[in-house]
């Protein structure tokens, strides 16, 4: 049966094994620490407590602390106490006792007291949200890394290896100078073989695996948890060719959580998308190896490079992006295009917490209305997101840029309006004084 929610179980038949999993094996063996990075939904969890398994049938430590699960904390030391204690539980340890805040401390005494190596394995390693935080607690770990050089075998620094996972650009992540990123080796998830995708098929009880699989390759390539989700829309199905053209039919529109939060994050950012709006245009792009930003399309699943080129991993992206007017920048296109949200960090400008808000949320509920068919709402919510910038972006001015901005718009305020007061504005009026603000 395939699997779509959370890490493959282990020994669920629908997990298949791939070569990163064997790479990160054999450089932890060699007393290196990894920086595995991939795609979301790529099986790096499911990769993960594999390696775990595999480390403690060797008879190496190993714990396991997922950076998503952190609770609400108020204090940098409470993040450091909980990723410790976490540690110490898997090694079936008191928590531990200290109220500082150096991490090498803590960790000293969340270990086994033998001289064997330990391994922490740190899944989704970016989503420590304040910058202080991760900029800390990343720097701890790097001055870990430098004290191993010449630390007695025996202790924490020599025994300790780290292996970080997750779906982000380490050179803007943190601070170079506190990267430990800088001393891993650097790793990327692959795609399955479309032989891997047959026999996957077959697998999860598909009659007609080598005409499925064939489909499902050529439509989303190795991309693991959307092979599985054609593959689920398939299993127990008569007609499977029929059911999987259905399938591929109703993922190719765009609509799922999935290339919404992969379009999401290209969006967010502009040089991505304008590399990926020259891959359409081109078929490829040519790759920049010194650019964080074209390595960053390849860990995000987008983009495969192919000797010095990037080309789109598989058709169902490279289909979505040609028909997104946000990437092809508001070029016609043959049908009713899909709209996607872009991430809350791109709302990071403004200023007011309130309006920072209201223009997200406005514009996740805009996005959510023109993909559902509301066109009015979709206007409405738009509206709501311009209108709250442009008050963000009045508001932050001084009273005589705003005085002078208003005598050059030819902005006329009358009735409710009020025009020392911008909240009584029309949207109208916003968009003329906001616009000679901003240049």
């Amino acid at each position: 049966m395939s699997h779509l929610q959370g890490p493959v179980p282990v020994g669920n038949s629908s997990y298949v094994d791939r070569g990163f999993e064997a790479q990160v094996l054999r450089e932890i063996y060699a007393a290196r620490w990894v920086l595995l990075l991939g795609p979301r939904q790529h099986g790096k969890t499911s990769a993960l407590v594999r390696i775990r398994k595999q480390l403690s049938e060797s008879g190496i430590h190993s714990a396991m602390i997922d950076m998503q699960s952190v609770p609400p904390l108020t204090q940098y030391p409470d993040l450091l106490r909980w990723i410790v204690s976490s540690v110490a539980r898997q090694f079936r340890l008191e928590p531990v006792d200290y109220e500082g805040d150096d991490l090498g401390v803590m960790l000293s005494r969340a270990l086994p007291g033998d001289a064997l190596p330990v391994v922490i394995l740190v899944d989704e390693a970016s989503n420590i949200k304040d910058a202080a935080w991760r900029n800390s607690f990343y720097g701890q770990i790097r001055a870990i890394s430098s004290l191993r050089a010449d630390a007695d075998p025996q202790s924490y620094p020599a025994r300790l290896r780290f292996a970080f996972s997750g779906t982000f650009k380490p050179e803007t992540l943190i601070d170079d100078a506190n990267s430990p990123f800088n001393v891993c080796e650097r790793l990327e998830t692959d795609d399955l073989t479309i032989q891997q995708v047959i026999e996957l098929c077959a697998a999860c009880g598909v009659s007609d695996s080598e005409r499925c699989g064939r489909a499902i390759y050529d439509f989303v390539g190795g991309q693991p948890y959307l092979c599985q989700r054609l593959i689920s829309a398939v299993e127990g199905a008569q007609d499977e060719l029929g059911i999987l053209a259905e399938a591929i039919g109703f993922l190719g529109q765009g609509t799922s959580d999935h290339v919404s939060n992969l379009f999401g994050k290209i969006l967010a950012e502009p040089k991505l998308a304008d590399i990926v709006r020259l891959m359409v245009q081109n078929g490829k792009a040519p790759y920049e190896a010194a650019d964080a930003d074209y390595k960053y399309l390849r860990v995000l699943g987008i983009a495969a490079l192919v000797g010095n080129e990037l080309f789109f991993r598989n058709r169902l992206y490279r289909e979505i992006a040609a028909r997104s007017p946000q990437i092809m920048g508001g070029a016609v296109v043959a049908e009713r295009a899909t709209i996607f949200f872009v991430l809350q960090s791109a709302f990071s400008k403004i200023r007011d917490s309130k309006l920072r808000e209201i223009a997200a949320s406005a514009h996740r509920g805009a996005v959510a209305a023109y993909n559902g068919g509301s066109n009015r709402m979709a206007l409405a919510g738009i509206g709501s997101s311009i209108e709250a910038i442009l008050l963000d972006t009045i508001i932050g001015s001084s009273q005589q840029d705003v005085s002078a901005a208003i005598q050059s718009s030819g902005a006329k305020f009358s009735g409710y309006q009020v025009a020392g007061d911008p909240a009584s504005w029309t949207l109208s009026n916003l968009i003329k004084v906001g616009r000679q603000l901003a240049g």
